[in-house]
């Protein structure tokens, strides 16, 4: 935190930047923000990058592996910028900075989209599925798993258990 502070400091940013360090009070700090950023080089479903949806904080953000593009609608409620495209990274913060009106609509939109990650929807949308695999539907977002030899049947290809199993091995998110 000591370079961030004398970073700050040098590039004469005491007035504009305030680096306020761990909070208990993330709430209320989401409430008060303006946008958040994240400069990650990877993330696995940053959890920060949800709570900023559920306070209505657009999000700028590096369209980095297995997070930020799931949790951001591109240009509704925030911008996703190519890896280390720091000066579009730079310009989409001022762009959600200098419009207002751009503000608003974003962080309108980030408080509605974050409905779909309440524990509701998403225990709803977990019983849906295991309603279904336990009556033997197959899922089309699950892949199959592959067979292995000497298994015993059912074990990873039919009914309940196989299914069970493809949710486990599936490469893809299970999406509405």
């Amino acid at each position: 935190m000591t370079n961030l502070r004398n970073l700050v400091a040098e590039l004469d940013l005491a007035g504009s930047v305030h680096l306020h360090g761990w909070t208990s009070d993330g709430p209320n700090i989401y409430e008060a923000s303006g946008m958040s950023i994240s400069s990650s080089q990877a993330e696995a479903f940053p959890l920060a990058l949800m709570e900023s949806l559920f306070h209505g904080c657009p999000i700028v953000a590096f369209d980095v592996p297995y997070g930020p593009r799931e949790l951001v609608r591109q240009a509704e409620t925030g911008f996703l910028v190519p890896f280390a495209d720091e000066e579009a990274f730079a310009d989409r913060v001022a762009t959600i900075l200098e419009n207002e009106a751009l503000h608003r609509d974003m962080s309108e939109a980030a408080r509605r989209d974050a409905g779909r990650f309440a524990m509701r929807h998403t225990a709803d949308l977990w019983r849906d599925l295991l309603n279904r695999l336990f009556r033997g539907e197959e899922d089309k977002r699950l892949a199959p798993a592959p067979r292995q030899s000497g298994a015993a049947p059912g074990s990873h290809g039919s009914g309940a258990s196989g299914a069970m199993h493809r949710l486990y091995s599936a490469d893809t998110p299970c999406q509405q």
